[in-house]
């Protein structure tokens, strides 16, 4: 008890000084809010042509380019994703292919102009 009674003894000077300063600041910003208004459109408002044109780069960029080449890579990967299984299994029907018998027998015996095949 007697440490927060030593503590809180200058407690009204301290709320006093923090009341006085917010008075201060009010008052700073009703007698400067006008010039303040006016600087900013003196000092910012040149700048909007540039941030126009920064911002109308930016989408230039992001929605043509980027999510262009974007999409590109993505159908490079998606098409990687089904080559390689396709590859691997080219590779092992090979071994089928060079087991069959590729030549085809004619039979020289038949009528003219049909073809028939032996197997």
């Amino acid at each position: 008890m007697r440490f927060l009674e030593r503590t809180t003894t200058d407690l009204p000077n301290k709320v006093l000084a923090v009341l006085d300063a917010i008075e201060a600041a009010q008052y700073l910003i009703s007698q400067n809010a006008t010039h303040l208004i006016n600087r900013l459109a003196l000092e910012v408002a040149p700048c909007k042509p540039f941030s126009n044109m920064l911002d109308t780069v930016e989408i230039m960029t992001c929605s043509f380019l980027v999510d262009s080449m974007n999409t590109f890579w993505m159908g490079l990967g998606c098409s990687t994703l089904f080559l390689l299984p396709s590859i691997i299994l080219a590779v092992k029907l090979a071994k089928f292919y060079r087991r069959m018998d590729t030549e085809d027998v004619y039979d020289d015996s038949s009528v003219s102009g049909t073809w028939h095949f032996t197997l």
